[in-house]
């Protein structure tokens, strides 16, 4: 009998205004590159990435959320002669979502994000060491992000579909350099996030 009220007190999860919680996106990918070109083969040793992004959110009204969003990254690869080459990130600024609610426990949160990036990027030889610095801002899109929240206190989150748009501008560079990146992502390379509501 306990058991059947305690299924009935946690039935139903809905995003309702001045809830809130904390929770993170862990990301990591290895990626190797083989070449062959004629009587030619050439492995390139694997490029490491790894990304944590912690983050505080809290429901302004039903279903309607805002949070402060952090993106640490690190890229590193080392070649076979000893040269390394790595790059450093980190984003930060505001996200917001709206929730569909599709089931008691299940959601779909389309969510916009804008995030200031700084990065360093060092490239390590046996002759020289150069390091070059980055700022800029980074402007993404997660519109099929489902969200999960079993329990009361514990939530996971899955994005399948994305878009994002990253500028970059090189710090004392002559003359000036800057990128720009698009990122389409359907599919490939989810994003998998948890919560911790309080």
């Amino acid at each position: 009998m306990s058991f059947l009220l305690a299924s009935l007190t946690v039935s139903t999860f809905a995003q309702s205004s001045g809830d809130m919680f904390v929770g993170t996106l862990l990301g990591f990918s290895v990626t190797k590159t083989s070449v062959h070109v004629g009587d030619y083969d050439g492995d390139n040793n694997p490029e490491i990435e790894l990304n944590v992004s912690p983050g505080f959110h809290y429901f302004v009204a039903n279903n309607f959320r805002v949070g402060l969003q952090a993106e640490l990254g690190r890229t590193s690869q080392k070649n076979d002669n000893d040269d390394k080459y790595s790059m450093n990130t980190l984003s930060i600024g505001p996200v917001a979502a709206y929730y569909i609610q599709i089931t008691d426990r299940f959601s779909i949160a389309p969510e916009l994000s804008f995030y200031f990036t700084h990065a360093k990027t060092k490239e390590e030889t046996s002759h020289i060491t150069v390091e070059d610095k980055y700022n800029g801002f980074a402007i993404g899109a997660r519109l099929l992000n489902f969200e999960f929240r079993p329990v009361t206190h514990f939530g996971v989150s899955a994005n399948l579909f994305g878009l994002g748009l990253l500028h970059m501008k090189q710090k004392d560079s002559d003359p000036e350099t800057s990128t720009n990146t698009f990122n389409l992502s359907l599919g490939v390379n989810p994003s998998v996030g948890v919560r911790y509501f309080f």
